[in-house]
C-alpha cells in the first residue's frame, strides 16, 4: 500500500500552537516543547509510537520542517530494514541542519537480531544521533491504533517498552541509548 502525505490544510499548526496534555510542555513553551514524530517510510510504527508515548505524529516532511523551525525536536522513527533505515538517512540529509533531531527510534521488523548490514548502517546512524532501538513486542506488531487497547498499553510488555523509550527520550539525556 502506498501512503499519501496528509493535506497540508488538516495538518495542526505548529507555530505556537499550545497542545494541551503532552509531556513536556506545549508547542508554544520555549523552555520545554515536546517533540513531534515522524515516520521515515510508510508502516514503521510511528504512529503506534506516538500514541504510546503521547506526541504528535507530522507526516509530511513539509511539516517536520514547520515544526522543526519554531523550536520544535523531531523524533524520526524507522524499521530496522535496510530500506527503512536507508530513508532515515534520506530524511536526514534532506534536513540540511534545519531539523533538531531529537532521537531516532528503531522499530525491529521481526524477533531476533538484526541483519549485519542494517547493524552496521545503525552503527553509524547511532554515532551521529541519538538511537534509541525498541525491542520486540509481538502486541505491537501489526495491531491498528483503534486496537490499541488499555490492555494492550497495559501489559507488561508494552509498558515496559514504552517506560525506556520515554525515558530514552528525554530531551537532557546524551547519548544512544538501546532500550
Amino acid at each position: 500500500a502506498v501512503q499519501l502525505p496528509a493535506p497540508v490544510g488538516t495538518l495542526p499548526p505548529y507555530v505556537d500552537a499550545a497542545v494541551p496534555g503532552l509531556p513536556g510542555g506545549t508547542f508554544g513553551d520555549p523552555v520545554s516543547r515536546a517533540p513531534v514524530v515522524f515516520g521515515v517510510s510508510p508502516v514503521v510504527g510511528a504512529s503506534t509510537w506516538a500514541r504510546l508515548l503521547g506526541l504528535v505524529e507530522v507526516f509530511t516532511f513539509e511539516a517536520v520542517v514547520q515544526a522543526a523551525s519554531s523550536g520544535v525536536p523531531v523524533v524520526l522513527v524507522c524499521r530496522s530494514t535496510e530500506s527503512s533505515v536507508a530513508a532515515c538517512f534520506d530524511a536526514i540529509a534532506a534536513s540540511r541542519g534545519q531539523v533538531r533531531i531529537a532521537a531516532v527510534v528503531v522499530v525491529p521488523d521481526a524477533p531476533g537480531a538484526v541483519i549485519r548490514s542494517v547493524q552496521h548502517r545503525l552503527k553509524i546512524l547511532g554515532s551521529s544521533h541519538r538511537l534509541v532501538q525498541v525491542p520486540w513486542v509481538k502486541d505491537l506488531r501489526a495491531v491498528g491504533l483503534d486496537r490499541i487497547t488499555d490492555e494492550i498499553r497495559l501489559s507488561k510488555p508494552v509498558a515496559r517498552a514504552v517506560s525506556k523509550v520515554s525515558t530514552a527520550l528525554e530531551l537532557g539525556a546524551v547519548g544512544k541509548e538501546k532500550v
